[in-house]
C-alpha cells in the first residue's frame, strides 16, 4: 500500500481470510466508505486515484456479501447478492453520520497525512484523542 493508513501483513491476511470466509466486520465496510466520503466533503469530490481505491473497496464489500451466500463455492461460482446495495447504502449514511459528528478529527487527520503522507493506528489514536481533549 502507498500512502495512508498502514496495515500489517496480518492484518491484511486476516482481512482476506474472513472475506473469503465470507465474513464481514461491518466496522471495516465503514471504514471501507467513509475514507471516500471524508474526501468529497473535504475537497468536494475524489480524485481518479481515490475512486479506483474506493471502487476496489466497494468490490471488496460486494465480495463479501457474495462469498457468505455462496459457501463452498470458487469465486467464480459466487452468486450476486441481493444485500450489497442496501448494505453499501446503509453503510455510506452511517459513515456519514459519524463523518459529520468527529469531522475536527478527520480534518486533523487528514492534515497529518498530507505533511507525513502515512500514519500508524497509534499516532491517528493520538490526534484524534488531542482534538476530543482526552
Amino acid at each position: 500500500y502507498g500512502e495512508g493508513v498502514i496495515l500489517s501483513e496480518e492484518q491484511i491476511k486476516s482481512i482476506n481470510e474472513d472475506l473469503y470466509a465470507g465474513k464481514l466486520d461491518l466496522r471495516g465496510g465503514l471504514i471501507l466508505i467513509a475514507g471516500p466520503e471524508a474526501e468529497k466533503k473535504l475537497i468536494g469530490g475524489i480524485d481518479e486515484q481515490a475512486n479506483f481505491a474506493a471502487k476496489m473497496d466497494m468490490q471488496a464489500l460486494m465480495s463479501c456479501c457474495r462469498a457468505a451466500i455462496s459457501p463452498g463455492l470458487a469465486i467464480e461460482g459466487w452468486k450476486t447478492s441481493v444485500m450489497e446495495g442496501p448494505l453499501i447504502n446503509a453503510l455510506a449514511k452511517q459513515a456519514n453520520t459519524m463523518l459529520e459528528e468527529n469531522w475536527t478529527s478527520v480534518e486533523a487527520v487528514a492534515v497529518a497525512l498530507i505533511k507525513h503522507r502515512s500514519l500508524t493506528y497509534d499516532e491517528i489514536k493520538r490526534i484524534v484523542d488531542k482534538k476530543k481533549g482526552m
